[in-house]
């Protein structure tokens, strides 16, 4: 506009700007700023899309025409010009010009200005390629961050270069501090060549890997990986040599892992009752057995031992399962503890060789339901029993405070990993020692007890020092003393 403002210093030039369909005002020379509120571009849309070259009228014809006269009314000129700005067959715009009184569009001058309005078409479509690019590479990037994966690319020499939000969550790295540095050192894995480094090496098409990765703060995840090795682009200076799409597969590995598990749990703790019971039954049925009459109570004893066994055992599965999808409903009412208590502990005892001391100094009353009570004191006791070490003692403590009781279970075996204090509550959950599993059961047990406390309106939590034992503490609400009454 400057150039053709000193090429015509007394004329008026009006640049319009195609936007989606319409001629929008972008620039004027020459016209009166309370002028320009009556420049409409509704007729001169459709005729600068049908023009190839520019149009040039004389004073007469300006007036007359539809498009111009109407516009520009009483402004004394020399004559009209309109210039499309095209670039391949596409209106970007239009230039007009309305020659000043002492100027003449003769035409040299006129295709001097269409000249420059070439240009400047050219200079419209770059900006708006420009504005485009710069759009979508902000649309790219708003994509790349609100994905719910992992994504990275890295160089030719196995450097990351993008590092998406997704990611850093999943590694705990800030992009500030991993843009640049070689893949091994983010993604540190138990395999001798890293597979990321070896993208590089393949090229083609790789598949799909899964690793172990040790990510920031030595935590151990298990990642999917799925990479991309893009085909070189043409003058394209910073193209990534790989694109990796990942995600943490972790719990999924491990929810695997812990089905499998179950079965194996489930099978064992079936058989063993299983087993003892088709022992007993054929002893007693061997045709040529001859059993006194106590030799055979102590069967049938045994074996109704471990038909109880087995009902508790699924009485347990089908207690977590309802606890799992529904609410407990509890019927409370004041219950001496004591008793209770003694009665559990008396239990427990019977079917183990450690000693169990009580310590409850005289009734104790309590809001609860005792027939869902035991489902709570039965695993904490039978746990402290399993993780005692050989002759270990177990101690049931007992009390009251600030209008709650609270029983205490403590053992003095091998305690609880920091790591593991709240899982132990989960569902199938089991104690670990290093990789192996120390004990058999299902791993229902403490998720039961803490559903049926939490559903008295109590808690039940746990204090372990490894290598020094471990206490678990219930706490419920407490009723004053006296004979038994509804709530």
């Amino acid at each position: 506009m400057d150039h053709l403002q000193r090429l015509l210093p007394g004329s008026i030039l009006v640049l319009w700007l195609n936007e989606c369909g319409e001629l929008q005002l972008a620039e004027t020379q020459g016209l009166p700023l309370e002028d320009r509120s009556a420049l409409k571009s509704s007729a001169l849309t459709e005729w600068a899309a049908g023009l190839e070259n520019p149009a040039l009228l004389t004073v007469s014809e300006a007036a007359r025409h539809p498009a111009v006269g109407p516009r520009f009314p009483g402004r004394a000129h020399s004559g009209y010009c309109l210039v499309p700005l095209k670039v391949r067959g596409s209106l970007l715009g239009c230039l007009e010009v309305l020659a000043g009184p002492e100027e003449i569009l003769e035409p040299g001058l006129v295709d001097l200005v269409a000249t420059l309005a070439r240009e400047v078409g050219l200079a419209l479509e770059n900006r708006q390629l420009y504005a485009l690019s710069m759009a979508e590479k902000r649309f790219n990037q708003a994509v790349l961050e609100e994905m719910g994966e992992g994504v990275l690319t890295l160089d030719g020499q196995g450097r990351l270069a993008t590092f998406n939000r997704a990611a850093e969550r999943m590694t705990g790295w800030d992009r500030c501090d991993v843009i640049g540095r070689p893949c091994e050192e983010v993604f540190r894995l138990a395999e001798a060549r890293h597979p990321l480094r070896e993208l590089l090496r393949s090229g083609g098409h790789p598949a799909p890997f899964e690793s172990e990765v040790t990510v920031r703060g030595g935590t151990r995840k298990v990642l999917l990986f799925n990479p991309t090795v893009p085909a070189p682009l043409a003058g394209a200076q910073e193209a990534p040599a790989a694109i990796v799409v990942f995600r943490d597969v972790s719990r999924i590995r491990e929810l695997e892992d812990l089905r499998r598990e179950v079965s194996a749990n489930l099978s064992h703790e079936l058989r063993t009752p299983l087993t003892a019971i088709k022992g007993y039954l054929a002893t007693l049925l061997h045709p040529r057995a001859v059993f006194a009459e106590e030799p055979v109570r102590a069967h049938l004893r045994r074996i109704d031992q471990q038909v109880d066994v087995l009902n508790r055992l699924i009485g347990d599965l089908l207690e977590a399962a309802r606890l799992r999808n529904a609410a407990l409903e509890v019927h409370p009412r004041r219950v001496d503890l004591l008793g209770l208590l003694e009665d559990r502990v008396r239990k427990a005892g019977a079917r183990s060789d450690h000693p169990i001391r009580l310590e409850v100094a005289g009734p104790l009353w309590a809001w609860c339901d005792p027939e869902h009570l035991a489902y709570v004191v039965d695993p904490l006791l039978s746990n402290a029993l399993k993780f005692s070490p050989p002759g270990g003692e177990v101690v049931v403590r007992a009390d009251r405070e600030q209008g709650r009781v609270r029983i205490a279970i403590q053992d003095f075996g091998s305690g609880i990993p920091p790591h593991q204090m709240e899982r132990i509550f989960e569902m199938f959950h089991r104690m670990e020692k290093g990789n192996t599993r120390i004990h058999y059961g299902l791993g229902v047990g403490l998720f039961i007890a803490r559903r049926v406390v939490e559903a008295h309106g109590g808690t039940l939590t746990v204090q372990s020092t490894p290598g020094a034992g471990s206490t678990f503490l219930v706490c419920l609400p407490a009723a004053e003393g006296g004979a038994d009454q509804a709530q």
